[in-house]
């Protein structure tokens, strides 16, 4: 078994080097690895012990990553972590806490500029509703704080999709202002809130539910210089459900480009990976039919990552199980090029089963992680056609990777403890 890093660039592979980290209680289930405005590596681990789930938070000091403690009131479980950089080193954290099943809280922790940090308290919560999960957060260019959210109905049992934001790091959240302010038809159970932005206020939440049928995946936009998100249309086809494995995935580049991708049944026993994108100025350029698809092959896709680099071009990478073997594919769009003028091409080695892949962008230049098991058990750098071993193991899995200001960081989890790689800085 080994982690392989794929970076598309045309420079040398960069050289990481071991991040000295603290054991995290229990044994880790998930990481994630960012690099702040100031270089510097910030993380959180999920982890789960005999009775509880916790988070890590882990920030870069001169000898490694230092973990950070929690407020009492937070001795719960706590899960569901999304963490998000934004300028001038300022960072964003946003929790589940005191989950029993699907409910819970969404709190949100905040670092300024100088480094201090705003905790989260259990008085002090985002979601509108006792039922809430699956909170992901990020900052606009401006610094100012997105955070989408599935939240409990009031008067149904069901999700909806909600929204919150603050204009800068340290401002007042607008929260949602009861449990049905959703953005979300309201109707059954919303999945998997995902938002991105452009570089002018623009943004759109990504997510998947069903209206009384198969599972869709849909999107709301809040258009430049407005205020709310607008309910857009189906971007998948009505004819088979999205798959849960294979959760729409949106991203958008700096002018606006736009492109989710997403896993859904293909009427052919399997999963395929579809596509939707909009460039600025056009209309929404949707799958037409179930055999509109993006993938190629008939097997089983999931764990989907889409990317708009700053040049435009669409990027998509996922695993998939095709006969006995799992792979992992990327397709690339041209900017200017149409869905149908996709590459694609098998980034795992012919004789490895490979999965879990991840993404991170700079300028033009994307790097994938992904665990690939294969009977070397290496963990591989690949540039191109050059691959490159960083290290061996087993019992690797979920791999992150963050990539900003000319510096990498990779993160998996291995002996069910995180273990971290960064380059210099």
């Amino acid at each position: 078994m080994g982690l392989v890093l794929v970076a598309c660039t045309t420079s040398a592979p960069p050289a990481l080097v071991p991040l000295a980290a603290p054991a995290v209680p229990g044994h880790a289930t998930s990481v994630a690895v960012r690099i702040d405005a100031l270089g510097r590596v910030l993380a959180v681990v999920s982890s789960a012990t005999d009775t509880t789930e916790r988070v890590t938070v882990l920030e870069e000091e001169t000898e490694g990553l230092r973990a950070r403690a929690w407020p009492g009131d937070l001795d719960v479980v706590v899960d569901m972590p999304s963490v998000a950089t934004g300028p001038d080193g300022v960072a964003a954290i946003a929790l589940r806490v005191g989950a029993t099943g699907s409910d819970g809280d969404i709190v949100l922790a905040r670092r300024a500029a100088d480094g201090s940090w705003t905790e989260p308290t259990r008085t002090d919560v985002v979601s509108a509703a006792p039922r809430a999960y699956e909170p992901r957060v990020l900052f606009e260019p401006s610094g100012a704080l997105l955070l989408a959210i599935n939240q409990g109905a009031a008067a149904r049992d069901g999700y909806g999709v909600a929204v919150a934001t603050a204009s800068a790091v340290d401002a007042p959240l607008a929260r949602p202002a009861d449990a049905d302010d959703v953005v979300s038809t309201p109707v059954f159970f919303s999945n998997s809130p995902r938002p991105v932005v452009d570089a002018h206020a623009g943004a759109i939440v990504t997510w998947y539910q069903s209206l009384g049928g198969v599972l869709l995946a849909f999107y709301a936009e809040r258009a430049r210089g407005q205020a709310r998100f607008v309910l857009g249309d189906a971007l998948s086809v009505d004819a088979s459900a999205v798959d849960s494995a294979g959760p729409p995935d949106p991203a958008m580049s700096a002018d606006g480009t736009f492109a989710v991708a997403w896993g859904q049944d293909d009427g052919r026993g399997g999963v395929s990976v579809y596509l939707a994108m909009r460039r600025p100025g056009e209309a929404f350029d949707r799958p037409r039919s179930l055999d509109d698809r993006l993938s190629l092959g008939d097997g089983v896709a999931r764990d989907v990552v889409t990317s708009v680099a700053s040049d435009d071009t669409i990027r998509v990478v996922w695993s998939e199980r095709i006969a006995a073997r799992e792979r992992v594919f990327l397709a690339t769009l041209a900017p200017g090029a149409a869905r149908s003028d996709a590459l694609v091409e098998e980034l795992s080695a012919p004789d490895a089963d490979a999965d879990s892949p991840a993404l991170a962008l700079a300028g033009t230049d994307i790097a994938v992680v992904f665990v690939e098991r294969a009977s070397t058990d290496q963990l591989v750098l690949r540039l191109g056609d050059v691959r490159e071993t960083i290290a061996e193991g087993s019992d690797l899995e979920a791999p992150s990777i963050g990539w900003e200001n000319g510096r990498l960081a990779v993160a998996w989890i291995a002996g069910r403890q995180p273990v971290f790689a960064a380059t210099a800085h």
